[in-house]
């Protein structure tokens, strides 16, 4: 019995020393990305480039109706989504009692005024009173009728400002209040909006956008509506991170099927010319910049470029870049300057050799 108790614990024992490290072992390999590959290339590019957009209200086109002095909501007689016609009635509107009362208060003060006004002058006159207190109550009744005046201004404002009206036709995008409350006069109790025609502001590059003169016509695309649109205007200001330049465009919209907030594509017809190009999936943001990673060897090196869109997923490169230099592009995303890596096809030829050696070996 004490020989099995020994054998068992020195068994024990035995188990708890460390692992020898194993043969051929040493410092852990710098990780290895896999990924494909493309030559950026030269060809024909720019018969038609196209960039995302966003459909807008045009200036002028959108109305804010309030009351210009507060009112109590009588009834709101739109909802948003309405379609409205010029002169519609929106809301009526009851001029606030604060309003009528400041009004009255300020005529019996100005009578007030006028009669105290009247005493000083016939004291004055029998030379009862000193001619400084008739000036004094000159100067309170002057007072007195300016702010008159102002109040009885207030009061016909707000008695002619009872009804909200639509300044054209067109459709209810906000609707608020309820009866009994006092509208803001700061915010729009109702906007209706003219969706007759809309814009669409489209970033474009810059060759593209500062060649668009006012009038010239674009295609325009939003969902199942294909629209042929017309160059409002470029903005002066090009962006420096992406070269681009908004365009703004006016779009007819006949059934309002267009609206405000919707995503768009712009499409310009321009000439072709020699450019180089590479698939878009080789292009990966980094902050405020773009970048591909140009393999040179095994290692990845990151060089930023300007790109502008083309054709088929492709993109045009503007500067960084030239044709023949072999780019990652899956697995691009997952790269940084100097990464080893290796390609699809290598990781496949990698284990297939592994593969051979362990069967021979287990032969």
């Amino acid at each position: 019995m004490r020989t099995l108790v020994i054998l068992a614990v020195g068994l024990a024992l035995a188990g708890c020393k460390p692992t020898a490290p194993a043969a051929g072992g040493g410092e852990e390999k710098a990780a290895t990305a896999t990924i494909q590959t493309a030559t950026a290339t030269r060809a024909t590019v720019g018969g038609r480039v196209e960039a995302p957009g966003n459909v807008v209200a045009l200036p002028g086109h959108v109305a804010g109706l309030m009351p210009a002095t507060p009112s109590r909501i009588l009834a709101v007689r739109v909802a948003a989504g309405d379609r409205v016609s010029r002169g519609q009635v929106l809301a009526t509107l009851a001029a606030d009692p604060m309003v009528q009362a400041d009004a009255q208060k300020a005529a019996i003060a100005l009578a007030q005024a006028e009669r105290e006004l009247h005493r000083q002058e016939r004291l004055v006159a029998g030379g009862v009173a000193p001619r400084v207190q008739l000036e004094q109550a000159r100067a309170a009744y002057e007072t007195t009728r300016a702010d008159h005046r102002a109040r009885q201004a207030a009061l016909a404002l707000a008695l002619g400002n009872t009804t909200l009206r639509a300044p054209f036709a067109g459709i209810v995008t906000q609707a608020g209040g309820s009866t009994g409350q006092v509208a803001d006069t700061a915010a729009p109790l109702v906007t209706v909006t003219d969706l007759a025609a809309v814009g669409v502001e489209a970033d474009l590059p810059v060759a593209v956008g500062t060649s668009l003169a006012p009038g010239t016509r674009v295609d325009v695309t939003a969902g199942a509506v294909h629209q042929r649109g017309v160059v409002r205007g470029v903005q002066g200001v090009v962006d420096a991170a992406s070269q681009r330049v908004r365009v703004l465009i006016t779009v007819p919209n006949p059934g309002a099927a267009l609206r405000p907030g919707m995503f768009a594509t712009v499409g310009v017809a321009r000439g072709g010319h020699e450019a180089v190009v590479l698939p878009g999936l080789a292009v990966v943001p980094r902050g405020a910049m773009t970048v591909v990673y140009v393999i040179m060897g095994d290692e990845a090196k990151e060089r930023e470029v300007k790109t502008a869109p083309a054709a088929n997923g492709q993109v045009e490169v503007l500067t960084g870049l030239m044709a023949g230099e072999v780019v990652a592009t899956i697995g691009a995303y997952v790269l940084s300057d100097g990464m080893k890596v290796k390609t699809g096809a290598e990781a496949d030829e990698a284990a297939t050799g592994d593969k051979a050696a362990t069967g021979a070996h287990g032969g």
